[in-house]
């Protein structure tokens, strides 16, 4: 290969062209990312960036010299519109083209949008820099913040909001928040750890409208209710940024389809971060994982795979992980669970606000969440990663009481 174009000027695709430099690669790489930034961290845009007095540009992953040591042609502000896999073209805005002998695509996904959502000033979506400097700047002239949805960026944003002296609601579709990746009972823990810091949380709730004049005033809930609000953030999901692939004859489906190695349906290209939808080796079914750490070793094997010959690559089977930073404390989760697993605190309780819970199917241990207990939680998940039973998580409680 002399030439590698990476879509994306993400996490993802940053380490992605960190592993082709370090594994040898010295060809052509060309970056292209929808965005006039360097790949930036994009966790922080929910938290610091929000609450910090002065904001002097994004969270840059790298900095410009760094870049320049690793020798690639950037291509920022720049949207990728079609890809052509006969040709091994990238298309680049209207007729820009890049051609490719491999190609990485770790376009992300974008914030799922509201169909009741109208174009009153004080509405906001979250997801890139821009979006944070916005919100950034409406907390400052707002006092009562209605956020749409309770899951991580939702509840980050609300404690943000908290940390400002803000009025807080959260209004949530569902009957618990988290509970599709925490599920019930440790859902109903942090809906309690909301209105301990001042949250008026709204479960069962579903937004239809919103009223104003120029700028947002209220939001109309299906039960004719309205709530007031000068500010209202969005945080119902994400989808991955796949409506560019459309017609290329890649197999997409709610992300890019690639098997256990990272690699899509078309020989030479490889997807990596948010926009991936893998199969997982270890769980036997098809994962597509938004948060940091996923997108960082992705990035990392999709790149070492393109280089390999196929009886050389390595499977990606991580231990699934996330974490967010919420009223100051930090929240980790590790595991992969399903409705029915049970769930146990085993360290703490949900009214000290510090608690570590585990996660099991009968004898299989599953998954291990906790809300502080930092250095604690890292037993677990080294336990985890080595496959061991729920036996051997009961053993390991019981040895740390």
């Amino acid at each position: 290969m002399s030439k590698i174009v990476v879509v994306g000027a993400s996490l993802a695709g940053l380490n992605a062209v960190e592993t082709f430099r370090r594994d040898g690669y010295d060809g052509k790489i060309f970056l292209v990312g929808s965005e006039k930034f360097l790949p930036y961290d994009r966790p922080p845009l929910s938290k610091q960036v929000l609450t910090e007095s002065e904001i002097s540009g994004p969270p840059l992953l790298r900095t410009e010299a760094e870049f320049a040591d690793l020798d690639v042609e950037l291509h920022l502000g720049e949207t990728a519109t079609h890809l052509n896999v006969k040709d091994k073209t990238v298309v680049i805005g209207s007729t820009s083209q890049l051609k490719y002998d491999g190609l990485i695509i770790s376009t992300g996904a974008f914030a799922r949008p509201l169909k009741s959502a109208t174009k009153l000033n004080g509405i906001h979506l979250l997801r890139n820099f821009e979006d944070a400097v916005a919100i950034h700047k409406a907390f400052r002239n707002s006092s009562q913040v209605v956020i749409i949805g309770a899951g991580f960026i939702g509840s980050e944003v609300a404690s943000s909001a908290r940390a400002m002296g803000l009025t807080v609601t959260i209004l949530e579709s569902l009957p618990v928040p988290l509970t599709r990746v925490l599920g019930t009972k440790m859902g109903s823990a942090f809906a309690s750890i909301h209105g301990e810091y001042g949250v008026d949380l709204k479960c069962n709730v579903n937004v239809v409208g919103f009223e104003g004049s120029e700028s947002v005033e209220r939001v109309k809930l299906a039960d004719g209710s309205t709530i007031n609000a000068d500010l209202v953030v969005i945080g119902v999901g994400a989808i991955p940024s796949t409506q560019w692939l459309e017609n290329s004859g890649l197999n997409i489906d709610n992300g890019v389809i690639c098997d256990e190695y990272c690699a899509a349906s078309e020989s030479g290209i490889y997807a990596a971060g948010d926009v991936a939808r893998w199969w997982h080796p270890k769980y036997q079914k098809h994962l597509r994982v938004e948060h940091w750490s996923n997108a960082v070793e992705q990035g990392v094997v999709s790149a070492g795979n393109m280089l390999k010959e196929k009886k050389d690559q390595i499977s990606f089977s991580p231990v699934p992980y996330f974490w967010s930073q919420q009223y100051g404390k930090k929240m980790q989760f590790a595991g992969h669970i399903s409705e029915s697993d049970q769930v146990e605190i085993q360290h703490g309780s949900v009214k000290q606000q510090e608690f570590l819970a585990i996660y099991h199917d009968n004898e299989k241990f599953s998954g291990v969440l906790a809300f502080g207990f930092q250095r604690l939680f890292l037993s677990y998940r080294k336990l985890l990663a080595e496959e061991g039973s729920w036996s051997d998580a009961l053993e390991l409680a019981r040895s740390i009481v």
